[in-house]
């Protein structure tokens, strides 16, 4: 039985899902936050590969999205 610390596993799960997107689409962005420290703080972490304009859209359109469903929720 081979025993692989947490970071490890998670850094080889994150190299898998990076090339499963890699393979699959001209481009893509992942962003991932920490759970907060103590005084509140997440470490957030953006991956991309592509263009950078593209990836520059991919983050705006996605704004707009999570912008108009906050304010749907605000309004109920």
């Amino acid at each position: 039985m081979k025993i692989i610390p947490i970071q490890q596993e998670k850094n080889a799960n994150l190299t898998k899902i990076k090339k499963e997107l890699r393979e699959k689409n001209l481009c893509y962005v992942l962003l991932t936050c920490s759970h907060p420290a103590e005084d509140g703080k997440m470490m957030i972490e953006v991956a991309y590969e592509g263009d950078d304009n593209i990836a520059c859209y991919l983050i705006d359109s996605a704004q707009e999205v999570l912008s108009e469903k906050v304010n749907q929720s605000q309004n109920v």
